[in-house]
């Protein structure tokens, strides 16, 4: 007798539904009962230009940072439907990992070690940057790893005020006693931070994002792509981690259930949430950028 073989998980999360897309899909996988479609963003040749490890997009452009020799500089893509136009450079980075926004300005770390504003207009010169940031959509608030210590601020003019402590020092939580933080993402209710961690029975530190409140209380776990791991990114309703090799691994957001595993054409090395459902990959492979609806 043949093999039976399991069925696919059943995705039980109620996604609204979004305007038409004319053009054709690129390309399009399962997860679970749902399809992922995958524009590419035509219209800027981006080939030896693209270097970043952060993504962000405010306001109908894309931002990210560009190999401009000697330096690297923060750039911006218009942004519309499956198209990209008007690459523009924005002023000299401080590195490729640096990026933030809150839908209202973008934050990165300039040459210098301050922090650039850039409010859809100009840069503005602000405080010393003080550590992977991630901002809230629509609001001042900002969220900031510095050393051990996740701390919340609130950006007033050119600089980022009311600094305290969410997690004072995350080292002391003995889960994450030999783990490194980074942020993914944040929202009024929870803050996404990334990590590896060791689980017994498995060789490799198993990739890993955690759920946490406003008060630092961890809410849930998901646990990756262990392949080659790359991006994560957090949707209205989806979690979604990426590997190297096109790997896709897609959790219901709010019960930390995973709903299926997809392979796709794609070496997706970074992702942003563009809006509901819609982010926004990075291909390092091909220097391009796409847009999957999820």
């Amino acid at each position: 007798k043949g093999e039976t073989k399991p069925a696919a998980p059943k995705t039980t999360v109620a996604v609204p539904a979004r305007p038409a897309v004319s053009t054709t899909p690129s390309m399009s996988f399962k997860f679970g009962e749902k399809e992922a479609k995958v524009y590419e963003l035509k219209g800027v040749d981006l080939a030896k230009k693209i270097r970043t490890n952060r993504l962000a997009v405010m306001n109908g452009a894309a931002y990210f940072m560009v190999d401009a020799k000697p330096n690297t500089q923060l750039g911006k893509v218009a942004l519309k439907n499956e198209t990209i136009s008007d690459l523009t450079l924005l002023g000299d980075s401080g590195g490729i990992d640096y990026l933030a926004t809150n839908g209202k300005v973008v934050l990165f770390r300039a040459k210098d070690g301050s922090t650039g504003i850039y409010d859809g207009k100009q840069v503005a010169k602000g405080d010393k940057w003080l550590g992977e940031t991630i901002g809230v959509a629509g609001s001042n608030e900002f969220y900031i790893l510095q050393g051990t210590a996740l701390k919340a601020a609130t950006l007033e003019g050119n600089s980022l005020k009311n600094i305290h402590d969410i997690i004072p020092d995350y080292k002391k939580i003995p889960a994450f006693d030999k783990a490194i933080l980074k942020p993914v993402y944040a929202d009024s209710n929870e803050i996404y931070l990334r990590t590896f961690l060791r689980k017994e029975g498995v060789k490799d530190a198993v990739p890993t994002l955690v759920a946490f409140d406003k008060q630092g209380k961890e809410l849930r776990r998901f646990e990756g792509v262990q392949k080659l791991p790359r991006g994560w990114a957090v949707t209205a309703n989806y979690v979604i981690h990426t590997g190297s090799m096109g790997d896709f691994r897609v959790f219901d957001r709010a019960t930390g259930k995973k709903l299926g595993d997809a392979k796709a054409g794609l070496r997706p090395f970074e992702l942003y949430t563009i809006t509901g459902n819609d982010v926004l990959l990075y291909d390092d492979r091909a220097d391009k950028l796409y847009r999957v609806d999820f």
